[in-house]
């Protein structure tokens, strides 16, 4: 879902609607759409995106001092 557009206006309700499971795929998805209502970059073709969404993986991936989690590109 675009955020940053008219049309979608009202359609998310607020974080009751998210279920949250692996911190890290959820810091890249949150990347895109940071990437899309902040930067205002499409999300229909999500390699508009995926830097942000990268880089957002990547900084909750720091938080964790454990060897052998997987790593971004």
């Amino acid at each position: 879902m675009a955020f940053n557009v008219f049309t979608n206006t009202g359609k998310f309700k607020g974080a009751g609607q998210l279920d949250f499971y692996d911190d890290i795929v959820d810091a890249h998805e949150f990347g895109h759409a940071y990437a899309n209502a902040i930067e205002g970059k499409p999300t229909h073709n999500s390699n508009e995106t995926f830097d942000r969404s990268l880089e957002f993986e990547n900084l909750q991936r720091e938080t964790y001092p454990m060897k052998g989690r997987r790593t971004g590109h």
